[in-house]
């Protein structure tokens, strides 16, 4: 068995928390990476959940609370006991996964999230899928850990701009391809 799936397991409650959801706040991360990274390299994996607004706006806030419940309790499996799980955005989920390396790290997601990486939740008879947008890059060291998450950031601001870009396009090659009935 892989390292990474040996060490997926429930995780304890360890430092300062946002208070939501017991997930640490994007300080604490900065704070924790040293002693969780101990001098060896880790991954950084972040996941982006942009539907978790349009889930907001469409069922309420109380199927995005239970969303995002669900959300982080899978993180939190992802992370295990070495790792940590952190707030970088509004929906925005960091995930510090000490001791592996890029491609193991996206297997431990995987191995969680399915393939390709999804949350699935039940609500109200309709079920619900979400699915992330994920960015992940090793970590040489805790000093470098702010740089590297600010860095997965853009990229995964360029990725959806460049895709908001790619559907646009799509549309309007269909609607340009596309002639009205005759009445």
């Amino acid at each position: 068995m892989p390292r990474w799936l040996a060490r997926l397991t429930g995780r304890t409650a360890r430092g300062p928390r946002t208070g939501l959801l017991d997930l640490h706040s994007r300080q604490a991360l900065f704070a924790a990476a040293g002693q969780r990274l101990a001098g060896h390299p880790g991954a950084l994996a972040l996941f982006d959940f942009l539907d978790l607004e349009e889930l907001r706006v469409l069922y309420g806030p109380h199927c995005a609370a239970a969303a995002t419940a669900a959300l982080v309790q899978s993180l939190q499996l992802l992370a295990g006991d070495a790792g940590l799980v952190a707030r970088a955005g509004a929906t925005q989920f960091a995930v510090l996964l000490p001791g592996l390396d890029r491609e193991a790290a996206i297997e431990a997601a995987y191995a969680v999230l399915g393939r390709p990486c999804r949350l699935e939740l039940d609500w109200a008879g309709d079920e619900l899928v979400l699915v992330p947008e994920l960015a992940v890059d090793v970590c040489a060291g805790p000093a470098a850990l702010a740089g590297l998450l600010d860095s997965l950031q853009r990229a995964l601001a360029r990725h959806c701009e460049q895709e908001e870009r790619r559907r646009r396009h799509l549309r309007r090659s269909r609607e340009r391809h596309s002639r009205p009935m005759p009445v």
